[in-house]
């Protein structure tokens, strides 16, 4: 898959996928050992995921209405019900 890293919206994508894997590492860390560090950790990591995720969702451009298809099983649009879950629903 090739992203076009020139627009702010494929650049926001680029920075949510990597704040996905450091949300996914984090949370592996606490599985690990939970402790006071690995939770703020995790914390700080879903913070800028959520933060990445409301900016890529500004910027991006509707490709279809925001009625059915837009909106996955749970009524939030699909974007945001996949970011980050692992197959989880948020």
């Amino acid at each position: 898959m090739t992203v076009d890293q020139d627009t702010l919206e494929g650049q926001l994508g680029l920075d949510l996928a990597r704040a996905c894997a450091e949300l996914g590492a984090a949370r592996t860390a606490r599985s690990a050992r939970d402790d006071t560090i690995n939770r703020q950790a995790v914390v700080r990591c879903q913070a800028r995921a959520d933060a990445l995720l409301d900016m890529h969702l500004a910027v991006a451009r509707p490709r279809t209405s925001l009625i059915g298809s837009r909106l996955g099983t749970s009524g939030r649009p699909a974007a945001e019900e996949m970011t980050c879950t692992r197959g989880r629903q948020l």
